[in-house]
């Protein structure tokens, strides 16, 4: 009996080492430390797509009077804009939702380049047997 109880006490209190409150106040500070950074990226994901959306709609008022050179240059610019929009969206797949939206829900859709990503196979929907 004295084995046993000694064994236990050793293992929920051991003598040296870390304790599990320990490493519970470490996971809850990388925890956080990995929130802050996901919460930035986000934000800063967000005010980079509003200004490519404001350089967008800028090109193509301006796109109706320029010369060839130009309109060659604003297409350029339009497609780095598509690239980092694409971009954008492959990184919004690892981030969490604000809405509470699942992981695979997002990564499920269609991507903005027009290619499908494909659906893991248990989120399929199952015939329902009729």
């Amino acid at each position: 009996m004295s084995l046993s109880y000694a064994l236990c006490r050793s293992q929920w209190f051991p003598s040296h080492g870390s304790i599990p409150g320990d490493n519970h106040k470490l996971y809850k500070q990388k925890l956080e430390e990995l929130t802050k950074l996901q919460d930035g990226i986000s934000s800063s994901i967000a005010r980079q797509k509003k200004q490519l959306k404001e350089l967008s709609l800028s090109l193509k008022k301006c796109k109706a009077d320029v010369s060839p050179e130009q309109e060659e240059s604003i297409q350029e610019t339009q497609s780095l804009i598509k690239e980092r929009q694409n971009v954008f969206f492959e990184m919004e797949a690892y981030l969490p939702k604000k809405n509470g939206e699942r992981l695979c829900q997002s990564r499920c859709l269609a991507a903005p380049s027009g290619k499908q990503l494909g659906a893991p196979s248990w989120a399929l929907s199952v015939s329902d047997g009729t």
